[in-house]
């Protein structure tokens, strides 16, 4: 009869602690390498926003009150209309209050009487992203350094709540 070769069950123990530990390692960063994805993606969206805006306004000598205006006439893509979700960021306006998962909501003053501000808030809070984002009328993307907590703090009123001296991209500032 031929003996059987196989695996001892310390051996295989000792297999699955090393993959529970390498996983314990990998999935924090991975999670952390998506929300910077996601604000990424947030801050180029709103630089789409920017410049939709200004475009809006050489071809309609004022600027947009609301982002869906700049929708409607093609000047920014559907993703963007009220409500939509950019890579876990929604996108608004001072016309639409933006709600996360806490139930909390955020609302968007207009920056300017002759330029709106726009506000990308993350859907969940501290799993898509960590920050708030806006843009004004000066079409500088400014982050909110205090936002989001977990537990349940949002974006507050822009820019309010947001750093005006230290825009994204700053030696200081979230994004860069």
């Amino acid at each position: 009869m031929k003996k059987q070769q196989g695996f001892t069950l310390i051996e295989l123990l000792i297999v699955v602690a090393i993959i529970a530990i390498i996983a314990a390692i990998a999935v924090p960063n991975l999670l952390t390498a998506r929300m910077a994805a996601n604000e990424t993606s947030a801050i180029g969206a709103l630089r789409a926003v920017g410049s939709a805006q200004v475009t809006y306004s050489i071809a309609n000598q004022f600027y947009a009150d609301k982002i869906d205006d700049l929708v409607d006439e093609n000047f920014l893509d559907g993703r963007f209309a009220t409500g939509g979700n950019i890579n876990g960021y929604v996108i608004g306006d001072s016309g639409a209050a933006l709600v996360n998962s806490s139930s909390t909501a955020a609302t968007v003053a207009p920056f300017t009487a002759t330029a709106q501000a726009f506000i990308a808030a993350p859907v969940t809070l501290s799993t898509t992203g960590r920050y708030c984002y806006g843009i004004g009328a000066d079409m500088v993307i400014r982050y909110q350094p205090n936002a989001p907590a977990s537990g349940g703090q949002t974006c507050t009123t822009y820019p309010t709540g947001f750093n005006n001296g230290d825009p994204v991209g700053g030696q200081s500032g979230a994004g860069s």
